[in-house]
């Protein structure tokens, strides 16, 4: 094979993005395991494939099962300081849940083996018959897939399972036929038996209090349809409860530290998602970098692992512009105590769309067009809501003035014109006058601003400026500083 066909078959696209998950394992006792619903925690994202040499590239940085699952005499290894009890595969936008709403009341292959060298070809095989679709008719109706270890090295109980989940309606003898032809290949072991599992629906029947594991029967259950029509609401209910408790979890995680590796992450949540789902995830991203100012570089680069995701652009950038549409019926709406936090969120959020416009997520005319509009409306605005649309105006061009000024030159240099009108115009406060001649003198010095805006610190720039201060004070000292006379 040349070096041209090697390349050929690297880039070669699979027929879906497939994810890499690791599934850690809760410590015996801890409160997300004492509370029953802590599955979802234990989920950890490890990267993404949508071609054969991503996925390569994925498998030859990960360490085969054998090398971290316990036995008969010990425990099972450490990754990273992280107790793994396996490894996972998954379409993208599908969890390997089956709470998921394309897993719930579908099932699962699995079979287990005692052996090492046997999982580490069964793990193989399954990744490779999964992302290329070699399942025959039934691989569309595959989810994904789990090698678990399942031993215990106090016990001297040892066993290894895999498992290939499909949806509801699948076709699963198809799937298991297939899977019996390709789980051995290359390996000297038997074929497996593999044994059939139901998953249930996505809510687990509510217990009746007062009867530990008694089953309370919904009212609706003598209804038929009508109480599986419940069920199914039911269900669906839940399932959005669960989706938007891990989105919560990984928006919780964000700094500009873990960005790039939660991105791909929420990425792989988001993109299973409905058009509800993508408003949500749009409106929480926007609140975080609205409350948090500083991080809205940080949250604009999530967006932009987001924005290959259909319909997630608009849900952001529609959820700006409602926010800046608003800012005045905001302010009339505030009273006196929360009057400035009302004009800071109004600033927030145009520093957070300057920032998706250096992203090219939104068009340079648009933010050209939003700075028009401003100037347009100080001069028409009743006098009290005045300052709100300069502050705004202000923030966009101190923001943004020089990515505007390299996009569209002559339309940007036209705006500080105007600026500069309003800077003059004697109705306006001294304080927002003094605003706009700031903005009009930064355009002068190529938009260098007097001083560099408040931004987030990493750990290591954090250390930086903690050592820097240590060795001033130890300079200070060693100068003449108190001698205890």
């Amino acid at each position: 094979m040349t070096l041209e066909q090697e390349d050929a078959g690297a880039s070669a696209e699979l027929n879906d993005a497939w994810v890499f998950w690791e599934n850690r394992e809760l410590p015996r006792g801890s409160a997300r395991e004492r509370a029953g619903d802590s599955y979802h925690h234990t989920l950890g994202w490890l990267g993404e494939c949508n071609t054969v040499g991503e996925m390569w590239q994925i498998m030859n940085n990960l360490p085969p099962p054998s090398k971290f699952f316990g036995g008969a005499s010990k425990r099972r290894s450490k990754l990273g300081g992280r107790s793994v009890e396996g490894f996972s595969l998954f379409r993208r936008g599908i969890r390997p849940e089956w709470e998921d709403a394309n897993n719930a009341q579908g099932g699962e292959w699995h079979a287990k083996c005692t052996d090492l060298e046997t999982v580490d070809g069964w793990w193989l095989n399954t990744v490779m018959a999964l992302v290329g679709e070699t399942l025959g008719e039934g691989s569309e109706g595959v989810t994904g897939a789990r090698m678990v270890d399942k031993s215990d090295g106090k016990q001297g109980h040892v066993g290894y399972r895999i498992e290939v989940w499909y949806r509801s309606g699948a076709e699963a003898n198809t799937i298991h036929d297939h899977l019996c032809k390709i789980i051995t290949e290359g390996l000297s072991s038997e074929t497996p038996k593999f044994s059939r599992k139901h998953h249930p629906s996505s809510v687990k029947p509510a217990a009746m209090p007062g009867k530990k594991g008694a089953v309370a029967t919904p009212r609706s259950a003598e209804g038929g349809a009508e109480a599986a029509e419940a069920e199914k609401e039911a269900n669906a209910a839940e399932a959005k409860k669960v989706w938007q408790r891990q989105m919560r979890s990984i928006m919780a995680k964000i700094t500009p530290e873990k960005a790039p590796r939660l991105a791909p992450q929420l990425a792989a949540l988001i993109s299973g998602a409905d058009q509800e789902g993508q408003v949500m995830a749009a409106d929480l991203i926007h609140k975080n970098a609205m409350h948090e100012a500083l991080f809205a570089e940080t949250y604009s680069n999530v967006c932009i692992a987001l924005n290959k995701i259909e319909g997630f652009r608009a849900a952001i950038v529609d959820r700006c512009k409602t926010k800046f549409s608003a800012r005045v019926d905001d302010l009339k709406a505030c009273d006196m105590y929360s009057e400035v936090s009302c004009r800071k969120g109004a600033r927030s959020n145009m520093r957070f769309i300057v920032e998706l416009f250096k992203r090219d997520l939104i068009p340079v005319d648009d933010v050209i067009g939003i700075g028009r509009l401003l100037c347009d409306h100080a001069l028409k605005e009743e006098k009290q809501y005045v300052g709100v649309h300069i502050e705004v105006l202000c923030e966009l061009m101190s923001s943004g003035g020089l990515t505007m000024q390299q996009k569209k030159a002559a339309e940007t240099d036209q705006l500080v014109n105007k600026i500069k009108e309003l800077s003059l115009n004697k109705v306006f406060e001294v304080r927002h006058r003094f605003s706009l001649e700031a903005v009009v003198e930064q355009r002068r010095n190529g938009w260098k601003p007097r001083r560099e805006k408040e931004k987030p610190m990493t750990q290591e720039e954090l250390a930086a400026e903690k050592a820097a201060a240590q060795r001033a004070a130890a300079q200070s000292q060693s100068r003449g500083g108190y001698r205890g006379r």
